[in-house]
């Protein structure tokens, strides 16, 4: 054993706590409620649920609606969808009965028979004075001489007539018509004239000269030779495929080509594809399948060389012009 001078204390150097005092854990959050009387605990706690309950509904509230909302907008789609081409073509149904019931029916045409039709040709062919012109021809603009020193001169021109042949009834441009082809002979060709036979204000049957003649204004021969850069034309009308020059777009322009039966030469017509004149064109191509027959006003750019030119009108299904544009009904 040390000395007692020496003998060192093994007891903490802590500060001793004084009896009666609490331990010290630092600051802890009161729980929700402390303090409060039993009841009113019990009411705090029922609040704090009835919060979140309150909160759980409205949200489905909200979503609900929405949801409910998106439903209705897209039944109300899909029924407007399902009614508007009905009332659309109810609309057209009603506005094509309003034009019935203005415009009268027209009463149906009685054709003539195939001996009359040409018996009118060869009667109107063998015609010799300019009073009997009136008779047999629809003479458009063109007068009773004229059309006489016609038929005058289409021995020298065409050759004598061989024969004539009935083609048939046909509509073209809103109009019937009869069709009867007369033959004629010369250098060893046959040539073929159509005799296109109408209705006048009269109601009589009567041959179309204009379409007789092929006539175009200005001739063809003129037009062609780049004169002029604007004609009316009676031509015969095939599909094409020559895209060149100021035509060289195939996706923009559809070609054809077109040629008179009094001229060997052959020019490109072209059309804005889709335009009114482009289906005009196509729908007579698909009616008339041998020979299609339009008359066309067109132009020729001043960019595009004297064989290519622009369809700015069908005029006629055939080379009988009626009152109204073809291309109109496109």
């Amino acid at each position: 054993m040390k000395p007692d001078s020496v003998r060192q204390s093994i007891r903490s150097l802590q500060e001793q706590r004084p009896i009666d005092s609490g331990p010290d854990i630092g600051r802890v959050n009161r729980m929700p409620g402390t303090g409060l009387p039993k009841g009113e605990k019990r009411k705090r706690k029922r609040g704090l649920k009835g919060k979140n309950n309150r909160h759980r509904r409205i949200y489905y509230i909200v979503w609900s609606s929405v949801l409910g909302l998106a439903a209705l907008a897209t039944l109300a789609a899909l029924f407007f969808a399902w009614i508007l081409p009905r009332f659309q073509q109810d609309q057209i149904a009603v506005k094509e009965l309003e034009k019935r019931q203005v415009e009268p029916e027209k009463p149906e045409v009685k054709r003539l028979s195939s001996r009359a039709s040409t018996q009118l040709v060869i009667d109107a062919m063998r015609a010799s004075s300019p009073t009997e012109m009136g008779k047999y021809f629809y003479q458009g603009e063109s007068k009773a001489q004229e059309i006489l020193d016609f038929l005058k001169a289409k021995e020298s021109s065409d050759g004598p007539i061989d024969d004539y042949r009935w083609l048939g009834n046909m509509d073209a441009n809103e109009l019937p018509l009869d069709s009867v082809v007369v033959q004629t002979f010369k250098d060893n060709k046959k040539r073929n004239r159509i005799a296109f036979i109408r209705l006048d204000e009269q109601q009589a049957w009567k041959i179309d000269f204009d379409s007789f003649i092929r006539k175009c204004e200005p001739s063809w021969q003129y037009f062609a030779s780049g004169k002029v850069n604007e004609a009316m034309l009676r031509v015969y009308l095939a599909e094409d495929s020559f895209y060149h020059g100021f035509f060289s777009d195939d996706k923009q322009w559809v070609c054809y080509s077109i040629g008179s039966p009094d001229d060997s030469g052959i020019l490109q017509a072209y059309c804005k594809y889709d335009s009114p004149q482009d289906r005009a064109l196509r729908w007579v191509l698909k009616k008339q399948t041998k020979l299609t027959r339009v008359t066309l006003r067109v132009e020729r750019p001043a960019m595009a060389p004297l064989k290519q030119v622009i369809v700015n009108q069908v005029i006629a299904e055939d080379w009988v012009i009626s009152a109204k544009i073809f291309d109109t009904n496109f």
